[in-house]
């Protein structure tokens, strides 16, 4: 076991083809004692507040989820790695 892993966030979104990288990854990286990782699971769909403002349309309020599930990833000291598209 290494007494320094590299504390390494990954960011990954949920959704479609994302899901099999993410899980083919994680499988690869949690068998490595040299990586120390945080896993932050983007998802778009959810049934909290912003889901139930009224006339808000679902590619916005799942857009606002996804980005408020990103700050958890500054936990991580060493660097972090983004598997999401952009959404500009």
């Amino acid at each position: 076991m290494n007494a320094n892993p590299l504390r390494t966030g990954f960011v990954m979104e949920q959704v479609l083809g994302h899901v099999s990288h993410y899980q083919t990854l994680r499988n690869v990286v949690d068998g490595d004692a040299s990586i120390h990782p945080y896993w932050v699971e983007v998802t778009y769909a959810g049934n909290g507040r912003l889901e139930r403002l009224p006339r808000v349309p679902r590619g916005i309020s799942g857009t606002l989820r996804g980005f408020s599930s990103t700050p958890r990833s500054r936990r991580c000291s060493s660097g972090t790695c983004w598997r999401a598209r952009p959404r500009c």
